[in-house]
């Protein structure tokens, strides 16, 4: 998450007014709106208004936590525009080295005038790797990891879906989704999955967790041959749409909707269950600002930084779990 997403999600403007718009209060006011107008239940819970939804979410919770971060020389300057190109020429100059002109026409045009990810680009990426041979491809994935670095700090969520979008047709990547019942990662269980002659072994609580392997190629007429392959497992647990998991720090944010207000709130959460309640100014604060928040500290699944080392796998019952917080947003319905 960076501060050009999260305001994209919170439809926040990056204008000449951002410095003084952008307080914890106007934050809020703007995740509130989205929320309400994004909701899945609003939208026939599909699964594009159920991804917004969580990026909304996520959105909120990470701007909250840097809004006094923000470098804002560097976030907007009216002259300067967006993303810097000096590595991304260098990636065209390369690419015009071998590639046919057309394809790195329609590349570059997608790098320069591309920000954020959407629909569009990426069909329109597609389109144009669909009809190359692996070993265009392949090219094409090496000169993004040459520049990987310097392509990150323009572009970073646009650069790692070229690199891996490519990776895949050339077979240097290969994405596993698997979906373990959320009881899963507050349990620190491990999933043990099997694949080329391989024991993966997957944290549940990690978001991704990726494996290199070292694969013969034997081809027709030539010499045997060594690559690296990625091997990558993307945990997806199974959750409600009003329950989301902010991939960055592990914290669970729920969001509740209700139409009154109640003085005990319980939360379901797979097999765990917490109650807050609310004290008379809570209620007060509730009906005011129709939104109230609450962090439930260290009872949420593992933290990111809670790793297992190989000789603890047969005892990780008696391994002291970090957890991560449980964020809890109380929304009051508007009524008509």
């Amino acid at each position: 998450m960076n501060y050009m997403d999260a305001c994209k999600y919170l439809n926040i403007s990056l204008n000449t007014h951002f410095k003084d718009k952008l307080t914890l209060k106007y934050i809020k006011h703007k995740y509130y709106s989205q929320a309400l107008l994004h909701h899945p239940d609003k939208n026939n819970n599909t699964p594009e208004s159920i991804k917004r939804f969580k990026k909304i979410n996520e959105s909120y919770v990470w701007l909250s936590n840097n809004v006094h971060n923000i470098n804002y020389n560097t976030l907007y300057e009216p002259n300067r525009t967006h993303p810097s190109s000096t590595s991304i020429y260098k990636i065209i100059e390369k690419l015009y080295e071998r590639l046919n002109a057309n394809i790195v026409i329609s590349i570059a045009t997608t790098l320069i005038h591309a920000i954020l990810i959407t629909t569009a680009l990426k069909e329109k990426y597609l389109k144009i790797i669909n009809n190359m041979d692996e070993s265009t491809c392949l090219y094409i994935y090496e000169t993004f990891v040459a520049y990987q670095y310097s392509t990150n700090s323009e572009l970073p969520e646009l650069a790692d879906w070229i690199k891996d979008i490519t990776a895949i047709k050339c077979n240097r990547l290969e994405i596993i989704t698997l979906s373990p019942p959320v009881s899963d990662l507050f349990d620190a269980n491990l999933i043990q999955f099997n694949k080329y002659d391989t024991t993966f072994i997957i944290p549940t609580w990690f978001p991704v967790s990726s494996f290199t392997l070292d694969i013969n190629c034997n081809l027709k007429n030539k010499s045997p041959t060594k690559y690296t392959k990625e091997i990558r497992f993307i945990c997806r647990p199974q959750l409600p749409p009003n329950i989301t998991i902010a991939d960055d720090t592990n914290d669970i944010v729920v969001n509740l909707f209700n139409d009154n207000v109640h003085k005990c709130e319980q939360i379901i959460i797979g097999k765990q269950k917490f109650e807050i309640s609310l004290s008379e100014l809570d209620q007060q604060a509730l009906k005011s600002n129709c939104y109230i928040g609450y962090n439930l500290l260290n009872v949420g699944v593992p933290c990111l930084n809670y790793l297992i080392d190989d000789d603890e796998y047969d005892n990780l019952n008696k391994t002291p779990i970090k957890r991560a917080n449980i964020i809890i947003y109380i929304h009051l319905n508007l009524k008509k």
